[in-house]
Parts: C-alpha cells; structure tokens; sequence
C-alpha cells in the first residue's frame, strides 16, 4: 500500500457497491445555482487533475470548495470537495477515468425501493423516481455517469427546511422557501472527508444519515410519492382514537394499533465476516456499518500497483448486518378518512348514467358516484380506491377550469389546462390546525411482553466539546413503572465501548443520563444502545446515534 490506506480502503468498498458509470457528453454548461453562504474557512486548490471536472459540475458555487489536498496512491489520484470525491484513475477505460466516489453509499443512506408509477414523463431508475424538479439538473450533471442512481425518493425533511433526494454521488436539495429549481448539492464530501478536512458547510446541506420518519411510515410515504403526500407537517403521533398518525401536507396516514405487527418487513439478523483491513475506514466504527443492498459482495482488494493483495486475518472482525424482507403491502397502515372530519359532507348517491368517460363505484346497494375514467387511472397509481377510499362526491366546478372530487380519506383537484394535471388537495393543513400535533420530541422506542422503552434525545447534533443528554422511560401495559435501571452502552469513536447504569426509574418511570465528554472529530456518529432487563432473562433495547457536527 502507498501512501494512505484509508483512501485505498473507501475507494474499494465502493467499488463493491457502485455500478457501471454511463458516458456522457460534456456539451452542457451546468446550470447556475447559489450555493448558501458558507462560513470563512481556508480551503485548498483545485488540483489540475481535476480542474475540468471541477468546473463542469458548477465549480465552488455547485460542488463548493476544496477541503483537501489531492492524495495519490499508486495510479490513483483523488481530492475531496464539500459535495463531493473525484477520482482519477488513469488505467481506466478513457470514458471512466474521471469518476465520482460513491459517498452515498459509503453513508448509508439508501431506502428500500418502490413500485415504478407508471407516471408519463417520470424517471424511475434504480427503484425509485427522480423528482421532477430536480431531473434539469441530473441531467446537466451528467446522470448516471456522475451523479449516480438515486437511492432514495424525493422526501420532505422537516428538520433541515428542505427537499431532497440522495443519489449515489452526490445528493440534491431545495429549501422548502425557495423557488423550485434552485437546487443545491449536499455536503457528502465534507462527511466522508477523513481527518486533516477543512470544511464547514452550511447546516441545511449537511446529509441526514436517517429518514425523518420511522417505519412504517417512511416507506409508506415514499411508495406514495412527495407529490401526494405533500410536505410534512408532523412525525409520528397518537391521534384523537389513540392510534399513531402522522400528518401531512394532503393526507394524513394513520396506524391502527391492533395492526401493528401484521405485514411489517421481517427482521433477519446475521453477521458478515470481513477482514481487518476495513477497521481502516475513517469515521466509521465496526459495529454500525450498514450494508442494506450491498449483496451479493464480491471482496477483491487492489494495491495501488495493481497487484492484488494477500490480506493476512488478525482478529477478525464482525459485523451486525439487518436485512429486511419487504412486504408488498403494510397491513394496518391506512389513510386516516379526514374529509368528513374536517366538514365536507357526502352528497346523495347517484344512479349509473352508463357515460363511457366515467367509472361508477356503487356506495350504497346500486346507488353511487361516478369517477372520470382519466382521474381514475391517475388514482391506481397510488393504490386506487383501496386507498383513497369510495367517492362521496361528484366532480365540482371549482371555476377557472379546476374540478375536484372528494374521496373518503382525501380530496382531488385536477384540471385539463396543460394536459390532464391532477393533485390531491392540501387538507392535511386543515386537519393540523383542527387536530394540532403534540410539539413535543418524539422518542425513539421498543416494546416487548407489553414492556416499552422510550429513549427521548435531548439534541440529535452537537458540536464538538459539547454533551448529549437522554431521558429513558419504561413503561408496562402503558402504565409508568419505577424501580427499573435501564443499562446504557456508548460506542466510542475507536471502536471501544463504555458501559453504565442509569439511575432507578422514578413514580413517573424515568431517568436520564448525561453523556461523557467523548473526544470525537467532526461528522462522528456517537452510537449508543440503551437496554432494560426484563423478567424472562431478555433485554430490550433501544439503538440509536447522535452527530457530531462543526
């Protein structure tokens, strides 16, 4: 190995993962958009190597600046930027020797993958769909060749005030205030960069390394689409009937309680071995490596002359790996039906008139309404009638060439202006100000033999120097209970773990715990797994992670 094998080890695990990068023309200039004002920090040169690339993905006002030197090992040259990894292998085919590394994966932040809709004019790649508004600039920053395949759906992260969608190379973002088509690249580079990184970018493009729901509700917000789903206006909360709810911009979604359990993806827990070399890879500990669509693996490990390496074992490391079976539907996840909620009242059923332009969905014996075969073909998409509910209404007039026609869980407006153009209506924001969410952060939890574990983070980010703060409650059969001392093991920085018992549970059945000052550079993932021992000898626990961050 030559000079950093921190560098081999990152560009070879990505291989493992990366597909075939296309060709593309380099005929486009790349579009111009004002990348947020970063805080003064000295930076370093664009090294010649990769001035050209450099500049036709935007320059410092799309990719941002150099935050490393280049770094050579053998052939190989790399250099980080703030949104991205550029490598330059010169033994490559000419069309591949320019490449970007995979740091979306290196992340691990890719998403289970969806059904294609089968929308006109939609690009589905990879699993998932790249949002419309950010397609213009897949496009001019060379596609697949160098933004790679998206890894997960355009999603609203509240958190961040922003849109986005993580691709393979790098990842897209819009503020939510800002116009559509002002898109931005997400600081990929500065997370993935190893130590002796100058970086600062802003808060908004700092990638988040989990999606702003849990299961079941992001993969259901996924296969339904940004587009339907509208922003988010809430995380996970219980509802008027006590069922968990979240909310959003046109629907609400909604989990029946006593359905929990039914169709969610299967766990299935093994361990990987993989040889000590990878214990190399900066800023990421043995112990939380995801490798989610990774398999098959074919390990092949190249020196920096080309040479294949003999990779001698010593102490082996292992590697807790999740798979999870995905179920083609999720039982017990339905929309929450709000139209009448919120005071839209159903009018009388119809008889069929027999119009070829309509479907008729009889409500009432033979009585009904009659849905345009056009809006109807818009709604299978995303799951026709099972999911939107029966039609209560005709279609409306709304004037100015716009109809809408309500459904039992959600309200559709479409007109015909540019082409048949259809969205569901915004209720969600009804429902929210009838129905206001509990502001209160939403914990993190497990349940078992009717025993809960509730972790609520004080800070999901601190800054270097600064301590994380967690409250733990137990309960059982929904009913506080006290006396428990929950069990807390932190994963630090260098592979070691610290283990420590909280305080008893008090009347309320909580404790907190303050963390340690843990000496961890920027964009470290502090892991840590709280556990409560229970009757029959078994622990539940809770796993969960903060960020360190400038």
């Amino acid at each position: 190995m030559h000079k950093s094998l921190s560098f081999i080890v990152i560009i070879l695990l990505a291989v493992l993962v990366s597909a075939c990068n296309l060709p593309v023309s380099q005929e486009n200039t790349p579009p111009n958009s004002s990348q947020p004002d970063n805080f003064f920090v000295e930076t370093y040169p664009v090294d010649p190597v990769f001035q050209g690339l450099y500049d036709f993905l935007g320059g410092e006002m799309m990719v941002g600046p150099a935050i490393a030197p280049m770094i050579e090992s053998g052939d190989l040259k790399t250099q980080y930027f703030q949104a991205a990894q550029m490598v330059y292998d010169p033994l490559a085919p000419e069309s591949d020797r320019f490449q970007l590394e995979s740091l979306g994966r290196i992340l691990g932040v890719a998403e289970s993958s969806v059904k294609d809709p089968g929308r006109p004019g939609s690009r589905f790649m990879n699993g998932h769909v790249i949002l419309d508004e950010f397609v213009p600039m897949y496009k001019q920053l060379g596609g697949a060749r160098f933004v790679g395949r998206p890894l997960t759906e355009g999603r609203h992260n509240p958190d961040k005030n922003r849109i986005e969608q993580y691709f393979e190379n790098l990842g897209f973002y819009r503020l939510v205030d800002e116009e559509p088509g002002i898109v931005h690249l997400m600081a990929y580079g500065a997370m993935a960069c190893p130590e002796g990184c100058r970086a600062q970018p802003p808060s908004a493009s700092i990638p988040s390394l989990k999606a702003y729901l849990p299961q079941p509700f992001s993969t259901a917000a996924s296969s339904l689409g940004l587009d339907f789903t509208g922003l988010t206006l809430s995380g996970p909360q219980p509802g008027e009937d006590g069922n968990m709810e979240v909310i959003f911009e046109n629907l609400v979604l909604m989990l029946d309680s006593d359905e929990e359990a039914i169709g969610m993806p299967e766990v299935l827990k093994f361990q990987l071995w993989l040889p000590k070399i990878f214990s190399n890879i900066p800023n990421v500990q043995n112990n939380t490596i995801t490798f989610q669509n990774w398999l098959p693996v074919t390990v092949k490990i190249i020196s920096g002359d080309r040479v294949v390496a003999q990779v001698e074992v010593v102490n082996p490391l292992w590697f807790p790996l999740v798979l999870r079976s995905q179920a083609d539907r999720l039982s017990g996840l339905h929309l929450r039906p709000i139209v009448q909620m919120l005071g839209i009242e159903p009018e009388p059923p119809q008889t069929p008139n027999n119009d070829p332009m309509y479907v008729f969905y009889p409500t009432e014996g033979e009585l009904g309404h009659h849905v345009p075969v056009i809006l109807d073909d818009y709604l299978k998409r995303y799951g026709g009638i099972s999911v939107v509910g029966n039609p209560i209404t005709e279609v409306r007039d709304l004037h100015d060439g716009h109809y809408r026609q309500c459904f039992t869980n959600l309200c559709i407006d479409f007109s015909f202006e540019e082409g048949f153009q259809a969205r569901p209506a915004p209720l969600g924001l009804g429902y929210k100000e009838m129905y206001p969410p509990d502001q209160r952060f939403e914990p993190k939890w497990e349940e078992q033999d009717n025993y809960r574990l509730s972790v609520y983070e004080e800070k999901p980010i601190i800054i270097p120097g600064d301590v994380e703060k967690i409250l733990v409650v137990v309960t059982k059969d929904a009913l506080p209970l006290a006396d428990q001392i929950p069990e807390l093991t932190i994963t630090l920085p260098d592979g070691t773990q610290r283990g420590y018992k909280l305080e008893p549970t008090d009347h309320l059945g909580s404790t907190s715990f303050v963390f340690p000052l843990i000496q961890a550079k920027p964009a470290t993932l502090i892991l840590y797994k709280v556990c409560l021992p229970l009757p029959d000898g078994e622990d539940l626990c809770v796993e969960d992670n903060y960020l360190v961050w400038k």
